[in-house]
């Protein structure tokens, strides 16, 4: 109790107060030892420093360089790239695709029997690709089943001279003539398998033509 009394009063008098061995004073080997313990502090944060300082360039590179190798491990393979081919989009595929929607959009106008707005889009599509027969198919069928036969002979025309042999336009020449709609003009586009196994261009109304 004497030696806190002692401390308070030291302190209040602004005296300097140090931890005292028993006799009140340091001894020399607590001296020693802190002042040894101070020294390995000081060489432990030296090395610390210096082991941050030399390795620096390493830490950094470490930490700027991981975003871009994970980005780079996470690229496809070539043979990925083979086994999920992916279409790339160019201005030639975009045009197709345009002008494929729009001609069944067209299409499907006319299935729904609003003909005249199906009518319209097909002939901006043949007027934009006069090369694309799909839509000048599709305008003949429309104007055949209009009765509109002038016209949609004039649309067949141009098919048949793109591909004469074209799946829909003999397949929807055939429909045409099963549903009585296939004039005789029209009905010269239409190939068919005469009798001897001959095809010939056109048919004659009045025969019957070998199934």
């Amino acid at each position: 109790m004497s030696k806190l009394f002692n401390a308070l009063e030291q302190i209040r008098r602004n005296e300097t107060y140090n931890v005292s061995g028993p006799n009140g004073n340091l001894t020399p080997n607590s001296e020693r030892g802190l002042n040894l313990r101070l020294i390995v502090l000081f060489i432990v944060a030296l090395a610390i420093t210096g082991f941050l300082l030399l390795n620096l360039s390493t830490i950094r590179e470490k930490l700027f360089s991981s975003p871009a190798k994970s980005s780079i491990a996470s690229q496809p393979t070539p043979r990925q790239m083979l086994d999920n081919p992916v279409v790339k989009t160019t201005e030639k595929n975009q045009a197709t695709t345009a002008k494929d929607n729009l001609n069944n959009y067209g299409a499907e106008l006319i299935t729904a029997q609003d003909y005249w707005h199906g009518i319209y889009i097909l002939k901006k599509i043949t007027e934009a690709q006069p090369g694309h027969i799909e839509p000048l198919i599709n305008l003949g069928v429309a104007l055949a089943e209009l009765g509109l036969f002038g016209p949609a002979n004039r649309y067949f025309s141009m098919a048949y001279a793109l591909d004469s042999e074209h799946p829909a336009l003999q397949e929807n020449l055939t429909l045409l003539r099963e549903a009585g709609l296939l004039d005789r003009p029209l009905a010269f586009y239409l190939k068919v398998r005469g009798k001897g196994g001959r095809i010939t261009n056109g048919i004659n109304l009045d025969e019957d033509e070998e199934p």
